[in-house]
């Protein structure tokens, strides 16, 4: 069928792919549309109601889409299923992640540039929140540290990988791969843009209890 014009049906039924401004198609899709150079491709509208608007599946299944969050209409969500996902704030640009349940898990604050993980409310660029009585909400790891020798902490300091005089490294003494090891407090204190690491400790806590300071 090629109409110019406007055409009113109740259904419609196509027997092969959907070419729309398009005389051949670039891909191996069902349907492939461009734009006519006005920028937009594809417009879909709900009339204000939450929801999904967009609905992926395979083979009958429901495994996502895009839509409105039930609880302002004018953001943007990603599904997982029927459960958001992802939910971006139209007025804000706030972005919100759940996890399979449905809960909000993970929080970017637009405005403050902050970041909460179990928070919706960050108080701090980076703020890390477990409500549990017994919690560990943040783990430095490393897949070598049951090597002696091997180092894993942070810095701390400015101007990204330069000046970064002080650190809290924990450092592998453990030759039978149980990651046992000490706790070195360093501070780097020449007057150049260089970085703390273990050889500038000035304190040290052994996994004995012993504590040496000025020596190791």
């Amino acid at each position: 069928i090629d109409v110019t014009g406007t055409v009113s049906a109740d259904g419609l039924t196509v027997d092969g792919d959907i070419l729309v401004n398009r005389t051949s198609a670039f891909t191996n899709a069902v349907i492939e549309v461009q734009d006519d150079g006005d920028g937009e491709v594809l417009a879909l509208n709900n009339n204000g109601t939450d929801g999904q608007f967009l609905r992926l599946y395979n083979s009958g299944t429901l495994i996502g889409g895009l839509g409105n969050s039930t609880s302002d209409v004018s953001s943007l969500s990603i599904y997982r299923g029927s459960t958001p996902a992802i939910n971006i704030d139209k007025g804000t640009g706030d972005i919100s992640f759940y996890d399979t349940a449905g809960t909000q898990s993970l929080f970017w604050d637009s405005s403050a540039e902050s970041l909460g993980l179990g928070t919706t409310s960050p108080s701090y660029r980076l703020a890390v929140r477990d409500d549990s009585t017994s919690s560990y909400p943040l783990s430095l790891e490393s897949n070598t540290i049951g090597d002696s020798g091997s180092h894993v902490g942070m810095r701390f300091g400015y101007a990204g990988n330069t000046y970064q005089k002080g650190a809290i490294i924990y450092e592998s003494t453990d030759v039978g791969g149980y990651g046992r090891g000490r706790f070195l407090f360093a501070l780097e204190g020449t007057s150049d843009s260089s970085n703390a690491d273990e050889t500038d400790a000035k304190m040290v806590i052994d996994y004995s209890g012993h504590v040496g300071i000025g020596t190791d």
